[in-house]
């Protein structure tokens, strides 16, 4: 329990919670205004209580009483009793709803932040970690936060209204308070300590065990040609069955300690309200008095037992999310830190439109982080507007590499990348925009022909005769004009309902459209025939 209320921690989620943390204030005073609602209800139970047990105290402890029967008056308290609990449901929920508003909204913008920031990172940072790393990131780590979030805003509730019945409580009889509370944190602290670290450690597993899942299904859909020529199928199955395992068998023992608080809480407070009720009665306290005070701590039990519930399950349930809480939060912290140094940068223009324009690479070394080969060395070279060049050599010699560091994907190690006197990595958004980038394999979404050729653009903001120009420059306006759907034909995922040919000729009819002014083909007309490989360049 220590570890999830340690103030380091605490500070991380609270940190976590961002813009939103201006609403805590309100959240809090909405608690406590429940709480107070609930001091009211349970309060008034003994009073009402008493109005059967021994009517004609209540009516002669206050004048105003006396105006009425006793009929009258378990009818009025019985309405307000009604009323009063009937509020209590109606704020309990609108408090709930707007936990989960704030909580998920967080949600929201952090699963965006993380995507920004995985366009944004330096390509090398993508090497260090698999495609599940990051699928895990955005989608399970999120959740999880969001979930703690919301445990510890209903943590604080239910403390608020825990302190506020015991509060009232006292003023009961505070010797059955205090033998009540000494029994429940004899149990609570045995119950932590046996299953907290249990927890925690299920958690992890959780992590890992997603990780793994979300980078299975990746290779298995990147390679599934492959995997069914190969006969890998087995070899597949057996690591999802693996990584799979991982996930249940940590989630069996997250569902577990979900149910077993409340069926344990019940356990100890009929026990302990049966062993207050037997020392009572073998003390000689009278058994009016002891219905009415028994009968205040039976309805106070009923909001005691949940919010005891919710506690312990909420302290689980903290201990299992914390490992994908700090992981996102070295994540964010880390896009801070380049959202600053980006801020920090002189985003200067970069035009490669005019004539003048050119792109020199000066003594440029590189080699991957964590090795030590050089893919690069001192490479120079000048590249003016309007040249055409190709660049030749052997498989692994670094070809695709060179272009990736002009591309400015890559750092290079040492040297320098500049565009008109211009470092790329000054203004690096800027020099991308120049660019129409067509790699090894061909990049499609799963939408129509013309969703693909204006990725990302408004419908508005062009017309159908450019997309058409467009299709007809790269030798595939033909193919899309017998198609029944013509520019709105799917293509399926990744483009599957295409050719190889067509998917290239897709990919170069985009980069016509976007209007570069800089074109980097890396093979990407090699399922081409001469003829249109020819007519396209």
């Amino acid at each position: 329990m220590s570890e999830v209320l340690n103030i380091e921690y605490l500070k991380k989620v609270l940190y976590l919670f961002g813009r939103q943390k201006r609403y805590i204030p309100f959240l809090i005073a909405s608690f406590a205004i429940g709480s107070i609602i609930d001091f009211i209800g349970i309060g008034f139970v003994g009073p009402f209580l008493a109005l059967f047990i021994d009517p004609d105290s209540v009516i002669e402890s206050n004048e105003f009483f006396k105006r009425f029967t006793q009929e009258e008056l378990i009818l009025y308290a019985g309405i307000f009793l009604i009323a009063i609990f009937g509020l209590r449901v109606s704020v309990s929920y609108f408090i709930f709803r707007f936990i989960l508003s704030v909580t998920f909204n967080r949600q929201i913008f952090l699963r965006e932040e993380l995507a920004n920031a995985f366009f944004s990172q330096d390509f090398s940072n993508r090497l260090e970690k698999n495609s599940g790393y990051y699928q895990t990131a955005i989608v399970s780590l999120c959740t999880q936060y969001t979930n703690t979030s919301t445990n510890c805003l209903r943590l604080i509730s239910e403390c608020i209204t825990l302190s506020v019945i015991i509060i009232l409580l006292c003023f009961v009889d505070i010797q059955i308070l205090i033998t009540i509370i000494i029994i429940l944190a004899f149990f609570l602290i045995t119950y932590f300590k046996f299953i907290t670290s249990s927890i925690s450690l299920a958690g992890k597993n959780k992590i890992i065990g997603l990780n793994k899942l979300n980078q299975s299904m990746s290779e298995i859909i990147k390679g599934l040609k492959e995997i069914k020529i190969l006969n890998l199928g087995n070899f597949f199955a057996n690591r999802i069955f693996q990584s799979a395992t991982i996930t249940a068998e940590s989630e069996k023992k997250i569902y577990l300690h979900s149910f077993l608080p409340r069926y344990f809480l019940e356990f100890v407070l009929v026990f302990t309200l049966t062993f207050v009720l037997i020392f009572s009665i073998q003390s000689g306290v009278p058994i009016e008095v002891l219905i009415a005070k028994l009968g205040v701590f039976l309805v106070a039990s009923l909001r005691l037992l949940p919010a005891s519930v919710s506690i312990v399950q909420t302290l689980n349930n903290l201990s299992i999310d914390k490992p994908a809480v700090l992981q996102l939060y070295d994540e964010v912290i880390k896009i801070n830190q380049m959202r600053l140094k980006n801020n920090n940068k002189d985003n200067k223009k970069i035009n490669f439109e005019l004539r003048s324009s050119k792109l020199e690479l000066k003594n440029v070394f590189f080699k991957y982080p964590n090795t030590s080969d050089y893919v690069l060395e001192d490479i120079n070279l000048i590249i003016s507007n309007g040249d055409f060049i190709g660049i030749k050599g052997e498989s692994g010699s670094g070809k695709t590499t060179l272009i990736d560091l002009i591309l400015g994907i890559y750092i290079p190690t040492s040297g320098e990348i500049k565009v008109n006197g211009i470092d790329i990595h000054e203004s690096l958004i800027a020099w991308q925009s120049n660019i129409a980038y067509l790699p090894q394999e061909t990049f499609l979404i799963d939408g129509s022909i013309i969703e693909n050729i204006a990725l990302g653009i408004d419908r508005n903001s062009f017309s159908e005769s450019e997309v058409v120009h467009s299709l007809k420059k790269a030798q595939i306006f033909e193919h899309v004009e017998k198609l029944d759907e013509g520019l709105e034909s799917q293509i399926g995922d990744a483009g599957l309902l295409l050719s190889g040919g067509q998917k290239q000729r897709l990919a170069i009819a985009r980069a016509f459209f976007n209007k570069r002014n800089v074109f980097i083909f890396d093979e990407s007309t090699s399922a081409l025939d001469g003829a249109s490989e020819e007519k396209i360049l």
